[in-house]
């Protein structure tokens, strides 16, 4: 099932039917310009501890999609947000006046990878392409170590 949702500040979201609130082609073409732009895949290691003896049990692979920007763009973060219906907003800790979006592993399987293959649009900087298809390569092949 997937996560199409009504936007909610406080950033939970209802379960609509996949029709009514899809992202169209020229929404998705101006997010990926944007992410293509300001954005970046993070691609590393998700260590796993034991919450009782603070052991490390396991590593996977954490894949995010994310992007800084000031706050005064908060508003077209909340946009992505918004029709997307996945993704989360926080505040940069610190001085810094700047805004975080970040989509976790489960946003991009099931939702914006398959809008991107649906609609078929590519990253164009070279530093994205390459990230997009690292990224592609782990979730397309289940690897999670």
């Amino acid at each position: 099932m997937s996560l199409w949702g009504i936007y909610n500040p406080i950033f939970t979201f209802s379960i609509l039917p996949f029709s009514v609130n899809k992202p169209d082609k020229k929404f998705m073409a101006m997010f990926m310009g944007f992410m293509d732009g300001d954005g970046y895949f993070d691609i590393g290691e998700q260590k796993q501890y034991n919450k009782i003896t603070k052991a490390l049990v396991k590593s996977t692979i954490r894949i995010r999609l994310a992007t800084n920007v000031n706050i005064r763009d908060l508003s077209l973060l909340e946009y992505f947000v918004q029709i997307l219906g996945v993704g989360k907003i926080s505040n940069m800790s610190g001085d810094r006046e700047q805004v975080r979006v970040i989509f976790s592993k489960k946003d991009l399987v099931t939702v914006i990878m398959p809008l991107i293959k649906e609609y078929n649009l590519p990253f164009l900087t070279s530093q994205r392409v390459k990230q997009f298809a690292l990224a592609n390569y782990i979730l397309e092949n289940n690897i999670t170590q």
